[in-house]
């Protein structure tokens, strides 16, 4: 039952392809294991067709593996790129950009306070509360100073308040 549905979603040559190919895996480990593979210090003559044959079985299954993810990928919708929206990230970026360029001038809690501000409120084309924006910026920045800071003991730029 588990296999038939395994072997459903690739098409027919995959699955000739996968099954000849574990089994010859399986077949040459086996006979390299009654050939004797040795040991480290004194490597047997079964060595390298048993490593030849691990090699073989696992190309075979992520060859599976791959296969069955392109199908997959294939069942589902495609968005063509020029229907992504790339405004809010690029948006976002600059936002970080500036933020990494005040973080000492202005300090750690200020700048955070503000960016997360901004980033909470940027939901373009929805109505957010600023008040909860407000909430949601200063409770978030003094919990990651209080973590960071005075938990961990990570120095954190001190800017203007000198906190």
């Amino acid at each position: 039952m588990f296999a038939k549905r395994l072997f459903n979603s690739m098409n027919k040559f995959d699955q000739l392809f996968l099954g000849v190919w574990l089994v010859v895996a399986i077949l040459v480990a086996i006979l390299s294991l009654r050939l004797g593979v040795g040991t480290f210090s004194g490597p047997g003559p079964g060595l390298f067709p048993f490593v030849f044959a691990i090699f073989l079985g696992t190309t075979s299954i992520i060859y599976w593996i791959t296969s069955h993810f392109k199908q997959i990928r294939a069942r589902l919708p495609q968005i063509p790129p020029e229907t992504i929206y790339w405004k809010r990230p690029s948006v976002v970026v600059l936002f970080l950009i500036i933020y990494s360029l005040c973080l000492t001038r202005i300090g750690y809690l200020i700048s955070t306070f503000i960016l997360l501000f901004i980033l909470f409120n940027l939901g373009l084309g929805t109505k957010r509360k600023w008040k909860m924006g407000i909430i949601g910026a200063v409770t978030t920045a003094v919990t990651s100073y209080l973590i960071f800071n005075k938990l961990l003991q990570i120095p954190l730029p001190k800017g203007i308040l000198g906190i």
